[in-house]
């Protein structure tokens, strides 16, 4: 193990940069307790983080996301950072999500507009479909293990009323008023529906 933290580290901060065996030790430590959340610096301004089931070497920097917040029209879509799409639109008859993660559907009747896609803010309250009650955002995040590194740039679908989708996790839970219906979807920059005008 030793041997392959000071190649990595060497090979990422130049040949001759100083990995002491404290430095070693320290990582190996580390590794073998791997408990979430816990972090050490590292020579060359390199920070290593354990998150549940996987090791993060990476600059703190470099997972810094910048706060957003868009209108998203209905119809229509709104660009994401990350160059994926959430896409708005309008059934007569409710469509059928079947579990899917990157899709959800509400009455249009039990919302309140306009809708916003943004970044989280202090004390946001999610109300998980199927769930009893609502929790705290950041308590529904570690429940369903996102890595906080993740958490400052997931998109939040929200109308007036709070919280209606995270896209790739969970809808929220609204009344179901009837028809017409809102449906959501994310659309990732590699699928293949992911084009101008969708």
């Amino acid at each position: 193990q030793a041997r392959f933290w000071r190649k990595l580290l060497r090979g990422r901060n130049g040949a001759d940069a100083e990995v002491s065996f404290s430095n070693l030790e320290d990582i190996v430590a580390l590794v073998r307790r791997g408990k979430t959340g816990k972090k050490m610096p590292l020579p060359g301004g390199w920070l290593l983080k354990c998150e549940y089931e996987a090791l993060l070497l990476h600059r703190p920097d470099e997972t810094a996301h910048a706060a957003f917040s868009h209108a998203l029209p209905l119809p229509g879509q709104c660009l994401l950072p990350d160059g994926a799409r959430i896409v708005a639109g309008v059934c007569e008859t409710r469509p059928v999500i079947a579990g899917a993660k990157d899709e959800a559907c509400f009455s249009l009747a039990a919302l309140t507009l306009p809708l916003t896609v943004r970044t989280r803010l202090p004390g946001d309250v999610f109300r998980p479909a199927g769930g009893i009650g609502g929790k705290k955002l950041k308590a529904f995040f570690i429940d369903v293990k996102v890595p906080q590194r993740l958490r400052d740039g997931w998109p939040l679908v929200c109308d007036e009323a709070g919280i209606l989708w995270l896209p790739g996790l969970r809808a929220t839970q609204r009344d179901e008023a009837g028809g017409p219906w809102l449906l959501l979807k994310r659309i990732n920059r590699e699928d293949k529906e992911y084009a101008p005008g969708y």
